[in-house]
């Protein structure tokens, strides 16, 4: 396994809410109850630093605002999660004489065995107006959408996994969205050669907006939900057929779907983590920043984790026939 870090590209569709995930993944990280769950994200450029300031906002106000985007912008992140790899090594093993006075004899073997690394990948998320660049464009430069969509399809020519963020509470733009993402997946791929993601992980946001009707029940009902049922409804056969025939075949075993919600479920009671009255989350207190040790977003990590390492943790497989 080299020591290079891998690609991870992610995607989604205006409002589906990709900068919030993002901004919440240290947190929701930090705050994991098991260790091996955990995912290390760290800012490398410029946009990618100023997100996690407005996280700050956040810790001060109760309040994920969700901005529009009017320009293209890259953000950039380091991951580091633990993998398995399997690695080679040399043994001594004695095997016994050909009589039982004989003195045994040493043998040197060769064995496979899985260890578990440290390994970095880089994600970039590529956010533009109306939250990607993969229609044709409304207004503007036509010669500056194609330098951008040229950069879209470079980049994911070199990723190992994609990360899809869909809103199934906003089908109107998700819809669109996948119209365009199949012609998208055409590009990616060189000739007949498919799309070189090994991994996709589906988010399906905003997943507290499901069941907040449900009161102290309100996570058993989500975690009672199939997200890959939602996610292939929402996405529409078409757009399953596209993504499918872009994936090489051991590629499309590796598509899963799990619930996120930035907002997360109050501990302990299972109800959903935002009051509608007030905007804010219910735990939230203005007098102290020790609320946020009580915060849990519900499923942020599980997608970023899967797409880099391959690990299933609340995700739950897609499943579609070509």
């Amino acid at each position: 396994m080299s020591d290079t870090p891998e690609n991870i590209m992610m995607i989604g569709p205006s409002r589906a809410g990709k900068t919030s995930l993002l901004s919440v993944l240290r947190l929701a990280s930090a705050n994991c109850l098991h260790d091996n769950s955990r995912v290390e994200i760290d800012p490398v450029n410029d946009n990618a630093k100023q997100l996690f300031r407005k996280a700050r906002d956040i810790v001060r106000t109760g309040n994920i605002v969700h901005e529009p985007t009017y320009s293209l912008l890259e953000y950039v992140f380091n991951l580091k999660c633990d993998v398995e790899k399997v690695v080679v090594k040399e043994v001594v093993e004695e095997e016994p004489g050909p009589f039982p006075w004989s003195k045994p004899k040493q043998v040197k073997r060769t064995v496979e065995v899985k260890v578990t690394v440290k390994k970095d990948f880089t994600l970039t998320v590529l956010d533009g107006k109306g939250g990607s660049v993969f229609g044709p464009p409304d207004e503007g430069d036509p010669a500056e959408y194609a330098r951008q969509r040229a950069e879209y399809v470079n980049l994911a020519r070199k990723s190992v996994a994609l990360v899809i963020c869909m809103n199934a509470n906003d089908p109107s733009t998700t819809a669109d969205f996948f119209t365009d993402l199949q012609q998208f997946l055409d590009d990616v791929r060189v000739g007949s050669t498919p799309c070189p993601f090994e991994r996709v992980a589906i988010a399906v946001t905003q997943a507290d907006r499901q069941v907040e009707q449900f009161g102290s029940s309100a996570l058993d009902r989500l975690e009672a939900l199939d997200p890959a049922q939602s996610a292939a409804e929402t996405m529409g056969r078409h757009a399953r057929d596209g993504l499918f025939k872009a994936l090489r075949p051991q590629a499309r075993q590796m598509v899963y779907a799990g619930w996120t919600s930035v907002y997360g479920f109050i501990e302990l009671e299972g109800s959903v983590n935002f009051d509608a009255t007030t905007g804010q989350m219910v735990i939230f207190r203005d007098d102290t920043a020790k609320w946020v040790d009580n915060w849990y977003p519900y499923g942020v990590v599980e997608p970023f984790l899967f797409a880099c390492s391959g690990r299933v943790v609340k995700m739950h497989p897609l499943r579609h026939k070509i």
